[in-house]
């Protein structure tokens, strides 16, 4: 229940700010968020990729690859028994939310709060050292990349 009320509380603090009680949803209209076909953003890129976007670095190159781990993660974690079946219904859910999108900007911040993926990735790399220390690098080069371009307030970090 403290989903749906804490999604109504911000829906009450932004109906007191703007006067529209939906300006969350319409927001989403004016920045050109839609729902569109499962992985059909993620499957277009893949076949025709690009680097440079209107404000320089397109961040797909780097989102992709996370979401592409994310959903085997997540078909993964269907299998096992041993993570709880909230946990998984919970990452669904979530996952769906990013590759049913009609673009990724921001998809790695909303992957940030599926705390589940983060628990059976480290199940999968906790017993192999090379994979763990691997991923360990890739985490803190992006950490590092990120902080730099978002001190150096370059818009397309943002997202």
């Amino acid at each position: 229940l403290l989903i749906p009320l804490s999604l109504l509380g911000f829906m009450a603090h932004i109906y007191h700010l703007s006067g529209n009680l939906f300006a969350i949803f319409l927001i989403q209209g004016e920045w050109d968020n839609q729902l569109t076909f499962p992985f059909r953003y993620i499957a277009l890129y893949l076949y025709e990729p690009k680097i440079l976007d209107y404000y320089g670095l397109d961040l797909v190159i780097i989102s992709v690859p996370f979401i592409i781990l994310a959903t085997i993660i997540t078909i993964r974690m269907l299998f096992d028994q041993d993570i709880p079946r909230e946990y998984v219904i919970y990452s669904l859910c979530s996952l769906f939310l990013i590759v049913a999108r009609n673009n990724t900007n921001g998809s790695l911040r909303y992957m940030l709060p599926i705390f589940p993926f983060y628990f059976v990735f480290a199940r999968l790399v906790r017993s192999h050292k090379w994979l763990f220390r691997c991923a360990l690098f890739v985490f803190l080069v992006l950490q590092i990349f990120y902080f730099i371009a978002f001190m150096r307030s370059y818009s397309w970090a943002l997202t």
